[in-house]
Parts: structure tokens; sequence; C-alpha cells
């Protein structure tokens, strides 16, 4: 092939990370001690992650450092410190979540690879374009992506393309779930997720939630195994091949790396692979969950993607874990290296090591005559390849021997550990750097100062801010924009998809009662709804809406590459978690942000607000899924607008779920609606510029008692703080 095919393995341990390279991974990614989206991991502190950079570079391969969170502002001067000694170390990349962690990232370290995490959920070429004006040199694409969409990525953009391959499945597009944080309070763009997605269901489609419904691990997705779709995925422009499962053993990163580079170098050698039944068992027998599946590659979603029954993960074939041990586990792969000594009579005794591209040579006072024995060449050979618990181990070695010669055992040993030392830093040399910028931290350098330096900020915006008292509203359907429509305060509205196919009358609506019309686009953002939205190109520009929602990078790629005029409004789904990242988007034409439901007061109101919106009323979206909970229940609606089901879990919580039919996704909303109606005064002095209702299932009467609660400050029942007043950590 013209380009080359990485296999990436997942490193939750230095241990996991040897064994993936003995199985024959050509990279592996791992976290470090913070900042990584799996917190729990065993992952190692800074002088491990140190000899791992090393071990990786004198054995040809790779190792990239995740840093896949959200970043606070307190942060990001961690962040730097964190990654100063690995850069100059030699890190080869860093995968990243934060735009504002990029953006410090791509100026501190010049030399550093940047990979978009799957995080971002950067779903097409557009996204991808946009990350490689910001410095990234790799996406990692969504797992929910089709072939097709993958092409188009290659086509579309020059970043190196990574797809997950083997491994978990999030029910939620990565990056875009919340469940976790607003139901359980651990955040998975913390790396903290506590999987609710594994737990068991009720699902149904009306208020009888409890007569006529499907129950069961609705939710949890089997894991992915695309062997047999390799080459495919291959073509259609892979660069990456990516294996998930740094939770996972090292026996288990052992045996999916081996079978897979297996495959990789057949398709490599053939341009074709046939798989055996038996590599899908061996695999299976590694971990599953009810069987796996093939991933999203040929088909949108599908009920049998769902291990919906509590069967065993796990089964185990004794003799292929033994073998996985005996290979790769207590076989350690090391550098091939080629030894070249001569010992000639009067001249200096000479080694000469070389390993790829690099060597180096090493000398020692000449040979004296032999006393007794002379040193043969045979056991100059024995001891000179004694490489023992170096890096290298020994490939050839050819040895020139005088006769009648004398070297002392004790001589060799000392010009091969110098021999040694010598190629391991060359090979090393090769990596080191020196050129990382200075960070000056905008407003801390440690979580405690931030914590005492925030209070005193929010004083501040008490006296400095300008006070607002202005209100967006979000409407899926006429009912709900006929309710809101009529109050003062609200002077813009937010179109939701659900109005797109009437969106003339829509605007002419709202802007008759004197309002601001934006459109609102979807928050999943792909190839099927960038040619919706291209069809729509001339409506939209016929009705000039004052502005437009988006909440991916794609949908801001498309608002931009069509010259679409008006503001641009951030959603939450495409975070600001720190200022950093609102100055990376303003530098790529937004012009509003909505601040994250996962900060609490004291973040909200330390940071600079006057081009930042606020939810204070409306159900949180905890995930995006491009599988569908009718389909997996009962059997797809095939309908052409959509409706709301009720998701139940065993505490009696009852979570609404829209299934948004045009777009064909599901949408599961917290089951308590956030309310801060009665934090005006609060939010007034924190300087916003606007605040948002964010209305969902409610009919016409609920979105005016809605709106009349926030208004009044008159806080309804059963709702939610969320992370207003706990934050995440």
């Amino acid at each position: 092939m013209s380009r080359e095919i990485e296999l990436l393995a997942p490193a939750g341990s230095l241990s996991a990370m040897r064994a993936a390279f003995s199985a024959g991974a050509d990279a592996v990614y791992i976290g470090g001690p913070r900042f990584g989206a799996r917190a729990f991991a065993d992952n190692p502190d800074i002088e491990g992650l140190c000899r791992a950079i090393d071990y990786a570079h004198i054995r040809n391969r790779k190792l990239y450092l995740t840093v896949n969170t959200l970043i606070k502002d307190s942060e990001l001067y961690s962040v730097y410190e964190q990654l100063l000694p690995l850069y100059e170390r030699g890190l080869d990349a860093v995968i990243v979540q934060d735009l504002g962690a990029l953006r410090l990232i791509r100026e501190a370290f010049p030399k550093l690879h940047l990979h978009a995490s799957t995080q971002m959920t950067a779903s097409g070429a557009g996204a991808a374009r946009l990350l490689e004006n910001m410095g990234a040199s790799r996406i990692v694409l969504p797992r929910e992506l089709s072939l097709k969409e993958i092409g188009e990525v290659r086509k579309g953009s020059k970043l190196e393309i990574e797809v997950f391959v083997h491994g978990a499945m999030c029910y939620c597009y990565s990056g875009q779930c919340l469940f976790s944080s607003m139901a359980g309070g651990r955040s998975g763009n913390r790396g903290r997720c506590a999987q609710p997605c594994r737990m068991d269901y009720r699902y149904g489609t009306d208020d009888g939630l409890l007569k006529n419904c499907r129950e069961g691990r609705l939710l949890s997705m089997r894991d992915l195994n695309s062997l047999k779709l390799l080459s495919k995925i291959i073509e259609a422009g892979a660069d990456s091949l990516k294996i998930e499962g740094r939770m996972k053993s090292p026996e288990y990163t052992a045996g999916v790396v081996s079978i897979y580079r297996r495959y990789l170098d057949e398709y490599l050698e053939r341009g074709r692979v046939a798989v055996s039944e038996d590599d899908i068992r061996r695999l299976a027998d590694l971990f599953n969950r009810d069987g796996f599946c093939d991933g999203y590659f040929e088909r949108h979603n599908g009920k049998n993607m769902i291990a919906v029954s509590a069967t065993p993960f796990r089964t185990h074939d004794d003799g292929w874990m033994s073998q996985i041990k005996n290979r790769y586990i207590d076989n350690e792969c090391k550098a091939p290296v080629k030894l070249k000594i001569q010992v000639r009579e009067n001249e200096p005794v000479s080694l000469e090591l070389s390993c790829g591209r690099e060597k180096s040579t090493v000398k020692m006072s000449p040979p004296q005559p032999a006393k007794n024995a002379p040193t043969g060449r045979d056991a100059v050979i024995k001891q000179i390849g004694r490489l023992g618990e170096s890096d290298f181990a020994a490939e050839t070695i050819d040895a020139q021997v005088d006769d009648g010669l004398f070297v002392s055992v004790g001589e060799l040993n000392d010009l091969r550990r110098r021999g040694v030392e010598a190629l391991r830093n060359r090979i090393l040399g090769r990596f080191s750097r020196k050129d990382a910028k200075a960070y000056e931290p905008g407003i801390t350098v440690d979580d405690k100062a931030w914590e005492e330096q925030s209070g005193a900020a929010v004083a501040e915006a008490a006296s400095e801010r300008r006070n607002t008292n202005v209100y967006s509203a979000c409407v899926k359907d006429r009912v709900q924009l006929d309710a809101v429509i009529g109050y003062d305060e609200i002077e813009y509205i937010y179109i939701e998809p659900g109005l797109h196919d009437d969106l003339e009358n829509t605007a002419k609506k709202i802007r008759s009662a004197g309002k601001k019309a934006y459109i609102h686009f979807p928050n999943i953002f792909r190839s099927a709804q960038r040619e919706r939205y291209a069809g729509l190109l001339d409506t939209m520009r016929g009705v000039g809406p004052d502005g437009y929602v988006v909440g991916s990078q794609e949908a801001l790629a498309f608002v931009r590459e069509n010259d679409l005029s008006g503001e641009i409004v951030c959603d939450f789904s495409l975070p600001t978690f720190n200022d950093a990242a609102k100055a990376q988007l303003k530098e790529l034409g937004a012009d509003v942000f909505t601040s994250s439901p996962e900060l609490n007061s004291s973040e909200l109101f330390s940071q600079d607000n006057d081009d930042r919106e606020l939810i204070v009323y409306g159900r949180i979206p905890l995930m995006y899924s491009a599988n569908c909970l009718n389909l997996t229940t009962s059997g797809c609606r095939k309908t052409s607008g959509g409706g709301f089901g009720r998701l139940k879990d065993k505490d009696g919580r009852v979570f609404p779920v829209e299934y948004d039919c045009k777009n064909c996704i599901n949408i599961i909303y917290n089951c308590h609606i956030l309310f801060l109606g009665d934090y005006s005064d609060a939010i007034e002095r924190a300087g916003y510029l606007r605040r948002r209702i964010m209305l969902t299932d409610e009919d016409g009467a609920g979105s005016r008692a809605a709106v009349e609660a926030v208004l009044s400050g008159s806080k309804p029942e059963f709702i939610t703080r969320g992370h207003f007043n706990r934050g995440v950590k």
C-alpha cells in the first residue's frame, strides 16, 4: 500500500503497554496522572511515562498520551506542567478532547502531534478541516460513522484517520454523554463514568410504562469486533486501527493485538483477509458482552447490537490464555541489534552495535597475549551476546577474533555495557526536545488557588459586570412556539429541527412578534444532516435568520463553508469548559457560547460571560444515540417526525426519550428539570449575555408554566440544580 497502517493498542498500565508491543502493536495510548478519560485505570506517574516513552522509541514504536477530558480554567497550567517533561522526553502525540487544551498544547509544544479525540464528536470532513486549521494532525472518528462517511472524511481532509475496530461500544456518541454525570455525579467527560448504560431499564412509549414494556440492559452495547471488515475499513481510509480496552488486563490487550496484527499483516501482504471462526472464538474468550457486533460500519443501528440479556461476559480457554502468557507476557519485546566485535593483535578492541538506522561504537585497550588459555571466538560471542535485561536482543553477532589473545570476561562485559548505553542514548537522542514555550497561566496555577480566587471573582462581578435580563427559548413544535412567543422577556427564539420543514412560516411568525429567529441545527450533524440542510440552503438564505445554533464542529463548519450570515451560537454540546476553548471557537467565527451544565456556580461566575448564555430551565440531554429504543424493544416506527417514550431505571426514575425519526436519533433527557430561575440576581451579577429556557416534552400549558416560573423565580416541584451547586471532580 502507498500508506502505512498503524495498529494502535490500549495501555491501562505499563505492563499492558509491554504486552501490546510484544504482541505486535505499532503504538499504544496511555493515560497519565490526570486528564485521561480512564481515571480509574492503573495510569503511570510522570517518571513512569518517561520510561514508557523510552521503551517505545527504542523498539521503534510510538506512545500517545490521553488528555481527553474537559479541562477547567483552574487546570490549564496543570496540563502544561504534566506535558512539559513528556514533551522534552519525546512524547509522540497527545489525544485531546478540550479545545482550550488543544490551543494551549499547540502554542506551547510546537512539535507535538495533536490527535482530536473521539470525545470531540467530530463527525465529518467539515469538522476535520476545522481541526486541521487548529493544528491537529489526526482525527479519531466517532464509532457511529459508516464506511461511506469514513471515506468522505478521507477525501475531504488531509488529516490522518483513526478508527475503532475492536472493544467496548458506548450507547451514546462519545463526548455527548451526561448520564453518569447528571444521574450519578460521576462525569464521563472527566474520566469517571459509572457506566449507567450497563444497567437494567424498562422502556415504553406511553404512560402505561409498567404495563406494556420491554425490560433488560436496553442501553448496553455488545462489544465491537470488526475483524471481518478489516479490508473495507482500511480501504475506506483508516490510517490507524484502534483497539479499545484501557481498563482491561495485559492478557486481553496482548490477545486482541496478536490476532489483529496477523490479519493486518495478511492484508498488507495479500490485499485481503480470510478470517477463521477459531480466531473469532479466541477474541470472544478474552471478553465479550453476549457476543459481538460489527459496529455501525454497514448499518445505521440495529437491535442485534444490544446485549439485552445478562449472560456471562467471558469464557476461558485455558490453553489460549497460556499461549498469551508464554508468548507475550513472559516473553518481552526486545529491539533487534546487530553486533560486530573485532579482537585484533595490537589494535583496540572495538564493538559496533546497530539498531535500525542508529549505530554506536565503543573501544577498549588492545588485548593481551594469552598466558594460559586464549579467549576464543565462541567465548567472545557468548559474552558479548549476553544482553540480559537490556532493551536489546542480539540479531546477529559478527566476531573477528585473532588467535592467541586474551580478553577478560569483565572487560567484555564492560565493553558490552558501554556499547548498549551508547546505542540507547543515540536512539533516544533523536526524540529529545528543548523548544517548549513558556506558559503564563491566565488566572491561577493550581486548583487550591483557583478556589480562593474564584470567590473573590464572584464578588468582583457584582460591581463590574453589567446587568442583563434577556431570555432565549428553544422550541420543538408549533405548540411550544405559540405558548412562549407572547412573553416580552423572551427576545430570541431557537427553532429546533422539528420545525425546519416549515422554516419560512415559523421565522415569519417569530419576527412578526418582534423576536429574533435562530435556526438550531441538530446537535449530531453527520453526512445525512449535511445533505438535508444543503437542500435547505436556499430556504435558509431566503429566511435570513438572525443567527444559528450549532452543537458540533461539523455544523459550525457547514455554516462557515456556506457563508451563512448571522450570529453563531455554540450549544453546550460544543463545550467551552474554559475561556481558552471559547477563544479557540471565536477564531473559528463563533459569537455566543453556552455554559457547560457540568460547571458549578463558582466556576461559571468566574468566567468571562459577556458572550455566554446560561440554561436556567430545561431537561438536560443525557445521551444522543444512533441506536433506537423503539427498534430494540418493538421495532422501527418509520414515522416522518418522532415522539417521546419513557425509560425507567431500577430506582424508579423516569427519563423522557425523544425519538427523532427524521434524523434517526434517540435523545435521552434527564428525569428532573434543571431550574435556576430563583438564582436570578446572582446570574444577573455574573453578566450573562442572556439566559435560556429549553423546552423538551412540554405541551402548551407546560411551556407557559415553565416561562412563568423562570420569570417569577418560583421554584417548581421535582426540579434539579444539576451541577450548579456541586460541580464535577
